[in-house]
């Protein structure tokens, strides 16, 4: 054990306590302030190993930097003062340039000058504190030394960095009264024997949310490749158990750890912690809101540099916008060009006949369209109600297997952002384990199989199907569907059938096509004039690239010049893997994307038994912690359980609801909130580029310069780094993409870049104001003949998110007026629980003779209404970098009237899990409210 660390936990028995440390694996951008509580300082938190290795790596100046800002750490110095491990030449760690290394007293003499208080003494001749009573003779001291000269402590006061850790924890008690009372407002600090506080160059004046003063002090250690350590102190006033006015110290350290020795211990890690450091009899004036608390989150970021970037913000925002917005791509699954058309072909269907025939009048209990983890969640829980068998269910579409957006994006690299113990549905039911945190695509594809054979569901699926048109009969009181069947790829000779085409009758129609079912390319200039091999990055060709999904090594890449256009959550996770085995890699970038640290890790079976499947209901527990952070919910809850990138994300409410209630008024400081939350993320993501990519052009040119919550975020470990090696060549548009396909490769900034093998992977048509049933491409007629698509184009109106009046007995799963990022997964399992209750209880009611269910016209007036009403809190979203969030940058020239059909049509305004709390209760009433049911 570091000698440091073993006289530390001799002094400290509490050492290595885990109470109030979390592990995450991207550097946090606000401080965790803790409810107020008297003792273990935060550093103490960390486990011991973890704090070993920090000790280890940093240089001995550092050590005792990082030591001496821990309060309790500094009441034990005295134990630790004598160990030689203090007794160093230098403060490596000093970065300023006008002061000499060579000069061993300054750095020291600085710091070891700033812990003095009426308990200990800094004595400039042995470069030591001492205990006042120990500094009889100062004469002997002060000569043995020479002290710094003072223009050399200056510099070193203002502009050294660790020196100055923590300051707080020497204040005397003249210092800390007049903190208080600055705090407090009850005076001015015009003490004439100090500076004012305001001009303390260690503390910067904050506001809490409140609106109380809060002063904060923020530091760093980096001096280290494997170690960075940050320091975040908030002083505050508030009321102690007694309910008495006190002074509170609010620490938070960030630590990124990246230790090859010590793998245990590599990772990111937070510590937080409050604790009272004086009491006093000042009473402060009221509060303006609930409390005297700190705000969340106190960005070290002026309203000057906030104003920069957010022109900056606007300037790249312009630069890509474009006046045909949507129309400035191709959609697929609609054109009629035969070789875009080809772009689709499905390259997974092994030609096994489908499990379900289509035949001309067949009836079905249930049709569900989609066979993803949408359509198989449905299936599931209507199972699961004892209402229906597996034979009156049947799954319905176009590919040749399940797993949905799963079972055409075999791409390698490809893995699921959102950690896996959550995005895999039903783990506790098939007690399937996943293998790493982030599962891979196979293991995914593969999971959706496991729970098709687990309900036995395998064999009710029609495969190579289309529903064409679906029409209510009210006299049948049921679905009549028109639909198409595809017949099987053949090999050889053998003359294929044509397609069949047949209609079927249903009582019950689910439609869950889900929102990535439809690849988009843009509507370049000579796209079909490429003579090379081209592909989508969701219909991967490994009879061109070698490998295979379950081994995408790329072998027949070796030699051959590669292009990817597209650098979203799929081209990042491309680019590693063809950087590995092609001669020359291009890739073409319009935006580049915010890439945090994914931190992929094996699941540790230890780990999984005694920290995530802990018993009954775990999953949906941990589901709902990790929405308390994504959705800012206040309190936070005490422990991280997911503690990843996504729940140290707190303005990723924008897109997920949650946090206070937004009115109209409240718009201009919604958004300054947000991005206050949201700028130390985005810069220390930036700030991540310059550290891991070499070349300094490319860096700028990869550098995310919007807000987090305008596009999807990212999380890859390897994606920056590919821009180190020396064929992988980033051809950054600067906002314009690429001019045009030519016959031999890409133009793209007046430059010819001549390429084998061109790979588009330009992301999903994603359209806001798309009813259920044109987005699972199918014509919806309910009663009287009404067209869906034209209630939708009236007013997107649903009951909870699932129904829709005049529709009866549709249900649905989708984005409007539901909750549903950033897992998917939760909101189609949500959806389905729903949706099955509802029938289930229908059919308990009434018997499992024909009826008829829908929502009540004012019950879903009235649902949209609470969504609408939420929307305020999406102005954030205004003026974001062109997305598919707001198709691609059109949305902000609507009309009023469109404009409040978005409002309308917007997620769940206060988060995931109150929308859940709502369907809950409502499920718990049992009263159906906003339901009518008919038996006919």
């Amino acid at each position: 054990m570091h000698p440091l660390l073993r006289n530390l936990m001799m002094a400290i028995p509490s050492l290595g306590t885990r109470r109030g440390y979390s592990r995450i694996p991207q550097s946090p951008e606000i401080p965790l302030l803790g409810s107020p509580q008297h003792g273990v300082n935060s550093l103490l938190r960390l486990p011991p190993h973890i704090l070993e290795t920090i000790l280890m790596l940093l240089p001995l100046p550092s050590r005792a930097c990082l030591v001496l800002t821990c309060h309790t750490l500094y009441r034990a110095y005295k134990l630790i003062i004598r160990d030689p491990q203090l007794r160093f030449p230098r403060l490596l760690a000093n970065r300023n340039p006008y002061i000499s290394s060579s000069n061993p007293g300054v750095p020291r003499n600085i710091l070891l000058h700033q812990l003095q208080n009426h308990h200990w003494a800094y004595c400039s001749g042995c470069l030591k504190l001492h205990p006042w009573n120990e500094m009889e003779d100062m004469d002997y001291h002060t000569t043995r030394g020479e002290l710094p000269d003072a223009r050399l402590r200056h510099l070193c006061n203002a502009r050294a960095g660790i020196v100055d850790l923590c300051p707080c924890i020497s204040l005397t008690a003249r210092d800390k009264f007049r903190l208080v009372r600055y705090l407090a407002g009850t005076a001015e600090d015009k003490d004439r024997h100090h500076y004012p506080v305001e001009m303390d160059e260690r503390f910067k004046l904050r506001r809490t949310l409140d609106g109380e003063r809060c002063l904060v002090h923020r530091c760093e250690i980096r001096d280290h490749p494997h170690v960075w350590i940050r320091l975040e102190v908030a002083l505050y006033l508030c009321p102690n158990h007694n309910g008495i006015m006190s002074l509170y110290a609010s620490t938070a350290y960030y630590v990124d750890l990246w230790s090859p020795a010590r793998p245990d211990a590599m990772g990111k890690h937070i510590i937080a912690a409050s604790e009272m450091i004086e009491t006093t009899s000042v009473t402060a004036p009221p509060t303006t809101g609930k409390g005297n608390a700190p705000p969340p989150s106190l960005p070290d970021i002026s309203p000057s540099d906030m104003q920069k970037i957010q022109q900056r913000y606007a300037e790249e925002r312009d630069k890509r916008r474009r006046p045909e917005g949507l129309s400035q791509y191709i959609s697929l699954a609609s054109t009629e060009d035969p070789q875009l058309k080809r772009l689709l072909h499905d390259l997974w269907d092994d030609g096994t006949a489908p499990s379900v025939t289509l035949k001309e009048g067949a009836r079905f209990k249930v049709v569900i369209m989609g066979a993803g983890f949408g359509g198989l969640l449905f299936a599931v829980r209507f199972l699961q109600t004892g209402c229906f068998r597996p034979e009156e269910i049947v799954l319905v579409d176009a590919a040749a297997g399940f797993g949905g957006t799963w079972y055409w994006n075999r791409y390698p690299g490809l893995m699921c952002d959102i950690e896996s113990y959550l995005y895999l549905p039903l783990l506790e039911e098939t007690g399937y384990i996943p293998k790493q945190k982030y599962a891979s695509g196979e293991e995914i594809r593969k999971h959706a199989q496991r729970i098709a054979a687990h309900w036995s569901l395998e064999h009710r699926a029609m495969w190579r199907t289309q529903v064409n048109q679906c029409s209510w009969s009210d006299e049948a009181a049921e679905w009549t569907l028109e639909m198409t069947q595809f017949p099987p790829p053949l090999h050889g000779d053998a003359t294929k059938p044509d397609p069949f085409s047949a209609t079927v009758h249903a009582d019950f129609v689910i439609l869950a096509p889900g929102p990535l079912n439809r690849p988009k390319v843009s509507d370049f200039s000579g796209f079909g004039s490429f003579q090379g091999s081209r592909f989508l990055a969701s219909r991967w060709n490994y009879d061109v690239t070698g490998g295979s999904p379950d081994a995408p090594v790329l072998s027949k890449l070796e030699g051959k010049r590669v292009g990817i256009i597209g650098t979203g959550a799929t081209g990042i996770q491309i680019v590693p893997e063809l950087a590995k085995s092609c001669q020359q890699l291009y890739v073409f970038q319009r935006t580049p994307a915010q890439v945090g640290v994914r931190a992929q890790r094996s699941t540790d079976l230890e780990e999984w038994t005694k920290k995530v499947a802990t018993g009954p209901g775990w999953q949906m527990a941990r589901f709902r912690n990790f929405v308390s952070f994504t959705c800012d919910t206040q309190p936070p809850p005490q422990v991280d359980m997911v503690a990843d990138g996504w729940t140290s994300f707190r303005s990723l409410q924008v897109l997920g609801g949650g946090g206070s209630p937004v009115s109209m008024e409240d718009i201009p400081a919604h958004i300054t909130k947000m991005h206050a939350f949201d700028l130390p993320r985005s810069e220390r993501i930036r700030a991540r580029v310059d550290e891991i990519v070499h070349d300094r052009t490319a860096a700028e040119q990869l550098k995310a310069w919007y807000p987090s919550w305008c596009k999807r975020p990212c999380f890859h470990d390897d994606y920056l780094p590919t821009f180190n090696q020396p064929h992988v060549r980033l051809v950054d548009t600067n906002g314009k993409g690429v001019q045009a396909i030519t016959s031999t490769g890409v133009v793209a900034n007046d430059e010819q870049f001549d390429v084998d093998v061109l790979i588009l992977a330009m992301g999903y048509e994603v359209k806001a104001l798309e009813s259920p049933g044109a987005r699972a491409r199918v014509s919806v007629f309910g009663r009287a003949g009404r067209s869906m698509d034209e209630k939708w184009a009236q007013s997107p109106l649903t009951l909870h998110g699932v129904a829709t009046n005049g529709f009866p007995n549709m249900f649905f799963s989708g984005v409007g007026q539901t909750s549903f990022f950033p897992v998917y997964t939760a909101t189609l399992d949500t959806c389905a629980k729903h949706v099955a209750f509802i029938i289930s209880e229908g059919i308990k009611r009434h018997g499992s003779g024909k009826m008829t269910i829908e929502g009540t016209q004012d019950a879903e007036t009235a649902w949209a209404l609470q969504v609408q009403a939420g929307a305020p809190a999406l102005a954030a979203m205004a003026g974001c970098t062109p997305s598919y969030l707001n198709a691609e940058g059109s949305l902000e020239g609507v009309s009023m009237e469109d404009r409040m059909k978005l409002a309308a049509s917007a997620r769940w305004p206060h988060g995931m899990n109150d929308w859940m709390n709502v369907l809950e209760e409502w499920r718990d009433a049992g009263s159906l409210d906003g339901l009518q049911i008919s038996v006919v």
